[in-house]
């Protein structure tokens, strides 16, 4: 189970394009109701065993806060297991190679922790996330620019996994 848990969490952290029926604003519902679920298997058991005064314990405005953001961040992990993890492991195990050339837009974001330097549009147009991240170089040839690009991956009914992203010459 463990290392089923690793290939997920994994896989909703790579450079995977999500399959169009994955990435919508259908989703915001159904994850919010199964993060509401989750909140409820969370708090129900701490009321049952000791009320509403284990449940809540000292500090009611901490736990109030928490019970609010607890649906929403639980589906947030449902939607990242279910359309980015799971789909990921699913393209890396069946999925065809394939080599896509689309023109994409090159940004920088300075202030980013973990991806400065993205391209955006082509097939991740209206989706979340709408970008995928670069090296330096790539950006530094084409600085805030529309650049033909070669994507190289793996391919599914699911989505497509991202190996190399290259510029066209």
């Amino acid at each position: 189970m463990g290392s089923v848990s690793g290939l997920l969490a994994l896989g909703a952290f790579s450079d995977f394009i999500p399959a169009p029926f994955l990435s919508g604003r259908a989703w915001i519902a159904p994850m919010l109701l199964a993060g509401s679920g989750l909140t409820v298997l969370i708090v129900a058991p701490a009321y049952r065993i000791g009320g509403w005064k284990a449940v809540v314990g000292k500090q009611l405005f901490n736990t109030m806060l928490a019970i609010c953001l607890a649906p929403p961040l639980l589906g947030l992990l449902c939607w990242l297991v279910l359309a980015r993890g799971g789909p990921w492991v699913y393209t890396r195990i069946v999925g065809v190679d394939f080599e896509q050339t689309h023109v994409m837009q090159t940004t920088s974001m300075p202030n980013a922790r973990a991806c400065k330097y993205r391209l955006s549009g082509g097939p991740l147009a209206h989706r979340f996330p709408g970008h995928l991240c670069i090296d330096e170089s790539l950006y530094r040839r084409h600085p805030e620019q529309r650049v033909s690009v070669l994507l190289r991956g793996q391919r599914s009914v699911l989505g497509m996994r991202i190996a190399s992203i290259s510029d066209v010459p």
